[in-house]
């Protein structure tokens, strides 16, 4: 059992859910969910974007695998306190709540889950294609504007590609966290 600390992975995961993972990282794939252990020596969790031998970009906050980018469909936007909102235009930190934009994405493999989209142009809306290395995996908070992820090195705080041997668990089924 998990306690999210962050809102990186709203909505399917929110600060403060309890969530429980399936120990191993046997046949992990596209969509899934994983925890994993951070080179901080903390756990994270992420959803895997792409595997070992893909080829993944990010084009403003959306995912390209193979060359295929991820199709989003517009739905309700999620209020969300401003310190957890990230860069949504307009929002400052006095707000009671910010609209965060909320889309429903499907990764060209056909896993489909609901992401958030604070704005355009976030530090970490785009990143050229690179390829997966072998035994590795491409995540991505769900909370796009709002997660330190694979779009990040390690170097600067995040994890890079994360090791399939890092992944200590794996959520059962996506969107399962219970609060």
């Amino acid at each position: 059992s998990y306690r999210q600390s962050a809102e990186a992975m709203a909505p399917t995961i929110r600060s403060r859910d309890c969530i429980r993972a399936k120990p191993g990282n046997a046949a992990i794939r596209a969509g899934q969910i994983g925890v994993f252990r951070h080179p901080s020596g903390q756990d994270h969790v992420f959803r895997v974007v792409a595997l070992a031998g893909q080829r993944v970009a990010v084009i403003e906050g959306v995912p390209v695998v193979d060359g295929r980018a991820a199709k989003r469909e517009a739905r309700p936007p999620l209020e969300l306190a401003p310190a957890s909102a990230g860069p949504v235009p307009g929002c400052d930190r006095a707000a009671a709540s910010c609209a965060v934009a909320r889309f429903h994405e499907t990764l060209p493999g056909g896993a489909s889950y609901d992401i958030l989209d604070a704005g355009p142009m976030s530090f970490a809306d785009n990143m050229a294609e690179a390829t997966v290395p072998e035994g590795h995996v491409f995540v991505m908070g769900d909370h796009r504007d709002n997660a330190m992820d694979s779009r990040v090195a390690p170097a600067i705080g995040g994890p890079g590609v994360v090791a399939v041997a890092a992944i200590i668990g794996i959520i059962p089924e996506p969107g399962a966290g219970a609060p």
